[in-house]
């Protein structure tokens, strides 16, 4: 509970020419303090929890800034579902304690069950602002009753309720002010409420709050008797502080759309997403299935894609968006036949080419465009296939060596004399892998012949390794004996 300070404006007692004067004053009043309060956000619709905080006092929540109706108490408050902002107004008071005032029950003294007329009941006076909780009845028969509060004649307040037969305590709630004179009674024609005819010891009070002062009869013994209601529940009106705004604040969920270019050629990367994005405030963050976190995408593949917006507001939306292909690329499928020996140029490479209609381009990397290259050596060769429909496609694919040379050194032995046929060769012969065939220029084979007059002898050897015969031979030799 807080101190402030108000201007009171105070009456003073008429003077003796009967002139009213007033005077001002700052008193300083216990007020309580406002609680705080903690907004919710929520993304869409749904319920939200708004919390509060004050100095101890019990916290209420209300639909309306003034009046309205009470939502809930305690220092939460859990809406419905909602789908707009709403404001809520949470109050902190000030509770303070019930007290007892007035004899406890009708054992004061003998008495009836009255039911003469309603005329009669218990004058008070209050001090300070007052709530009435409760009072005790006697009564001898089950029946509605209405319970008034009145000053000066007038009816300030009333409840009708059912009393039970027997001892009960009903609940009135009547929020008295300051003043004097007031008049609890029943009114109707059913009171056969219990009446003690004497032992009130009157007044009943609480210093400086409330005080029972009597009874408004003048009949009989009047100051002894006793009305009705024993037992009265009291308490102070609590301190109530100015009500405090909390919002249950509702956002628009990101709205996404998407503008899409498909990819010009299955496998190609010419894609793009174009992403447009509404409700959105403050920071907004994109996080995609490729990894990127930009707005928009580009150099895309067919293909799905994914995306999460959260803006500033922490409200998230999750969409995907597919960019299909306009055409597919040429399958390529080469078939390379290897070069047949060391040195050869006999290297070729045939094209089968499929997902391609009409004519198509064909660039080599050795600058030909015919769909095949022949008499090729071994090394790496590309080409580019464009079939004119925007998707092209390159290959790139190895023609290799089919075998090296045979090494062949002779051992020559010649003709021992003029005439003689006693000359020989023998060859050495590396760089191979069997069979081995020789091929002599006379006819012979093997690696050695014999018997041999002077002259020139040429042979052939061929690498039995190759995997095409006759295309690796060796080179000729010239042995002169």
């Amino acid at each position: 509970m807080g101190i402030a300070s108000r201007q009171l404006t105070i009456p003073v007692v008429e003077d003796s020419a009967g002139t009213k004067d007033t005077a001002s004053k700052f008193l300083e009043v216990p007020i309580a303090q406002s609680p705080s309060g903690s907004n919710d956000t929520i993304c869409g619709s749904g319920w939200l929890s708004l919390s509060a905080s004050g100095s101890g006092g019990e916290l209420r929540w209300y639909d309306a800034p003034n009046n309205g109706a009470l939502v809930d108490s305690g220092s939460t408050l859990t809406t419905p579902t909602l789908s707009n902002t709403t404001s809520y107004y949470v109050e902190e008071v000030e509770n303070t304690p019930v007290q007892s005032v007035g004899p406890v029950d009708n054992n004061l003294f003998s008495g009836r069950y009255f039911d003469s007329n309603d005329n009669w009941g218990c004058l008070f006076d209050v001090s300070k602002p007052m709530i009435l909780k409760s009072v005790k009845v006697f009564s001898d028969m089950n029946a509605q009753r209405t319970i008034e509060l009145r000053q000066n004649g007038n009816v300030l307040q009333s409840k009708t309720l059912t009393i039970p037969n027997g001892q009960s305590r009903i609940t009135l709630d009547f929020q008295i002010s300051p003043g004097d004179q007031y008049l609890l009674k029943v009114t109707g024609s059913t009171v056969n409420l219990y009446r003690n005819d004497g032992g009130a010891n009157y007044p009943y009070d609480i210093s400086g709050f409330v005080s029972i002062t009597g009874n408004n009869t003048t009949s009989g013994n009047a100051d002894d008797y006793y009305y009705y209601f024993y037992d009265w529940n009291v308490k102070e009106v609590p301190c109530r502080s100015d009500r405090q705004e909390v919002k249950a604040v509702v956002t628009d969920e990101p709205s996404l759309s998407f503008t899409v270019s498909d990819a010009s050629c299955q496998g190609g990367s010419t894609g793009a997403v174009d992403l447009s994005v509404a409700n959105v405030s403050g920071t907004v963050d994109y996080q995609w299935s490729n990894g990127a976190n930009t707005q928009d995408l580009s150099n895309l593949q067919a293909g799905n894609y994914s995306v999460t917006v959260q803006s500033g507001s922490s409200c998230t939306a999750i969409d995907s968006v597919n960019v299909a292909s306009s055409g597919q690329a040429p399958n390529i499928s080469p078939n390379v036949q290897d070069v047949s020996c060391e040195g050869s140029e006999d290297g070729a490479i045939d094209l089968t080419v499929t997902n391609t209609s009409g004519t198509s381009d064909y660039q080599w990397s050795t600058g030909d465009t015919t769909q095949d290259v022949n008499n090729l050596g071994p090394g790496i060769y590309s080409v580019t296939v464009d079939p004119g429909s925007a998707c092209s496609a390159t290959e790139t694919t190895t023609v290799g060596q089919g075998g090296n040379r045979p090494d062949i050194t002779p051992d020559v032995n010649d003709v021992s004399c003029n005439g003689d046929e006693d000359g020989s060769i023998n060859l050495s012969v590396t760089d191979t892998v069997n069979p081995v065939i020789y091929q002599w220029a006379h006819g012979k084979t093997g690696n050695s012949i014999t018997s041999l007059s002077p002259g020139i002898y040429a042979v052939t050897v061929q690498n039995g390794n190759l995997s095409r015969p006759g295309m690796g031979t060796g080179f000729w030799r010239h042995t002169r004996i």
